[in-house]
């Protein structure tokens, strides 16, 4: 098993055989992708902490706020985003906490 461990620095990590929770944020591949009417995510905090789930565009444009409260550590949190009001596209789901940020990149069509 390979974990990849991103900042916003200059430094990128491969490290085999760690685990998920090495990261301060786990974040699932959206599920289905491409979607066409809702998408779901798991997301595990390592530490108890107040977390933000949003939904941009590819012009920036946040369009959804799927989640904004507290992430408690280890317990897994779904995430379930309903897309069926957004254009075909490609969209960013980005979670924003204190310990850090996790992306991840979906596709709605119709």
């Amino acid at each position: 098993m390979f974990v990849a461990t991103l900042s916003d620095g200059p430094v990128v990590a491969v490290e085999p055989g760690a685990t998920p929770f090495t990261r301060a944020l786990s974040l699932s591949h959206p599920t289905p992708n491409p979607t066409s009417s809702r998408v779901e995510l798991r997301l595990v905090s390592r530490d108890s902490q107040y977390g933000r789930v949003e939904v941009y565009d590819m012009l920036g444009r946040r369009v959804a706020v799927p989640y904004n409260g507290t992430l408690e550590a280890g317990v897994p949190r779904p995430i379930e985003v309903d897309v069926s009001g957004l254009r075909p596209g490609v969209y960013v789901l980005r979670v924003t906490a204190a310990s850090g940020t996790a992306m991840r990149v979906f596709t709605v069509t119709r």
